[in-house]
C-alpha cells in the first residue's frame, strides 16, 4: 500500500473498481468473448474460478495452474508470469 501512496498511483489502481460499479458489464446467458484467452491460476490468488466458468464466457486456449505466487503475480513472480505470457502468445507468431 505504501508504494501506491508514495508514487501517487492509488487512484489509478482502484479506478477499475469504481468504473465497474458505475457501468456494470453483464453478459447474456449465451454471450461469449471471441478473442483467445489464457488463464494463469496462482495459488495465493484471491479467487480461483473453475475452468468451466471461464469456458462459458471466453475462448480459453490456455489454462495453467502456476506453482507459486498470488494476487500481485507481476511483483511476486515476475519471471514466472513473463514465461506464461510468452507461452500463451508463442503460437500466434
Amino acid at each position: 500500500m505504501t508504494l501506491y501512496w508514495v508514487t501517487q498511483t492509488i487512484s489509478s489502481s482502484t479506478r477499475m473498481y469504481l468504473e465497474n460499479q458505475r457501468n456494470l458489464w453483464v453478459m447474456g446467458k449465451d454471450d461469449k468473448v471471441p478473442a483467445p484467452a489464457g488463464m494463469a491460476l496462482f495459488p495465493q490468488e484471491i479467487a480461483r474460478p473453475p475452468r468451466e466458468w471461464g469456458e462459458r464466457s471466453y475462448h480459453i486456449l490456455r489454462w495453467e495452474a502456476m506453482p507459486r505466487g498470488g494476487h500481485f503475480a507481476a511483483l511476486e513472480e515476475p519471471e514466472l508470469l513473463a514465461q506464461e505470457v510468452r507461452a500463451f502468445f508463442r503460437p500466434f507468431r
